[in-house]
């Protein structure tokens, strides 16, 4: 990445919260380590390899969804919940067909927390969220939008991206717990 002038990060970035402190601290991070962040109140600036990728922060606050048939609103994003009386699946990455009997109601829809584990479909171990985030080659903007949703504490779908092994639709399954988000 170019040097740059905390003078010219400043002029552009003041008018997103950032101040001057922060754009000196901006301009001599740029040839360090990726990933640091900085913060203002409705921004935040990200350092990634060759970029600076400012977005807005995410006001995802966990949501429960305890109805089938219904649409949910979370920020930008919706989800329509539906039950099929029938096993159904989907490869659409914006829809989530889980074995409705291992999938416990009321569901809960969050943003996704360092920490975060689940077992990716087609594993039989459980992996880190953000382990799993690396490998898909989410950028940070990507990550801090990112959203799952639980059920009884067990994330069963990581929203838009992969679904729980452990709630997958198998041979036995008789009934479908459908999320959707792609309506």
């Amino acid at each position: 990445m170019h040097d740059l002038p905390a003078s010219a990060l400043h002029h552009y970035l003041k008018t997103f919260g950032f101040n001057w402190d922060q754009c000196q601290q901006i301009a001599s991070s740029t040839h360090q380590q990726p990933g640091k962040r900085f913060s203002a109140p409705a921004y935040e600036l990200a350092v990634d390899r060759d970029n600076l990728i400012l977005y807005r922060k995410s006001n995802v606050k966990p949501l429960v969804i305890t109805e089938v048939g219904k649409v949910y609103h979370q920020g930008p994003q919706q989800m329509h919940v539906r039950l099929r009386e029938e096993a159904f699946f989907s490869t659409q990455p914006s829809m989530a067909c889980l074995d409705a009997d291992r999938v416990p109601m009321p569901l809960t829809w969050r943003k996704w927390a360092e920490g975060d584990v689940f077992c990716p479909l087609g594993m039989n171990q459980k992996k880190k969220l953000s382990d799993f985030f690396i490998d898909q080659k989410l950028s940070l903007a990507d990550k801090n939008f990112a959203t799952v949703v639980e059920s009884k504490g067990q994330i069963i779908w990581v929203v838009g991206h992969r679904i729980d092994d452990r709630f997958k639709i198998t041979d036995t399954t008789r009934r479908t717990i459908i999320l959707d988000c792609g309506f």
